[in-house]
């Protein structure tokens, strides 16, 4: 059995799919996460990489809600 928050646990969470909207000349990258009556974005930094949050755990679990 794996420790709570191992990479065996998040690996287990179906990653969503990256879309990608453009404003201008650049590309920003998002993903969707769920679905409800209000929408929730969820900016960490500018050099965040949104495919790359899956693999830490402890924000795995955050972003999955």
């Amino acid at each position: 059995m794996a420790a709570a928050g191992s990479v065996d646990e998040t690996a287990a969470m179906e990653v969503p799919e990256t879309r990608y909207a453009l404003s201008g000349d650049t590309n920003i990258a998002y993903q969707v996460i769920g679905e409800g009556p209000l929408d929730l974005v969820f900016i960490p930094s500018l050099t965040h990489h949104v495919e790359l949050v899956w693999e830490n755990p402890p924000q795995a679990r955050f972003s999955a809600g």
